[in-house]
């Protein structure tokens, strides 16, 4: 990696640590930490995920463990619904948008 791209990627973990910060700060973080588990509960996501690991394991021959934790958190990343996704992800621009300031 070259100079400048240790200083974007450095600026980038600063701008990144700075509105975690915010985040955290004005319980904003909380807030949607709090709306995703609902939106995961209503869509039935822990109840899939939950099933997938248990046709998973009794697939298994021997339970292992690691590979089962490995198979839950793929399957657990890949399965969140889009429209979960989205609003998330609006909640966030909108958070964003009220407090940066144009650079």
């Amino acid at each position: 990696m070259s100079g400048a791209e240790d200083q974007q990627l450095s600026e980038t973990d600063e701008l990144y640590q700075a509105l975690h910060h915010r985040l955290v700060t004005t319980g904003e973080w909380h807030r949607l930490s709090i709306l995703l588990e609902q939106q995961l509960l209503d869509s039935n996501w822990a109840v899939d995920l939950s099933n997938h690991a248990e046709a998973k394991a009794r697939k298994m021959p021997e339970l292992d463990l690691d590979e089962l934790v490995k198979s839950v958190l793929d399957e657990g990343q890949q399965s969140v619904p889009s429209t979960v996704k989205r609003k998330l992800m609006e909640q966030i621009k909108d958070f964003l948008d009220r407090n940066v300031e144009d650079a």
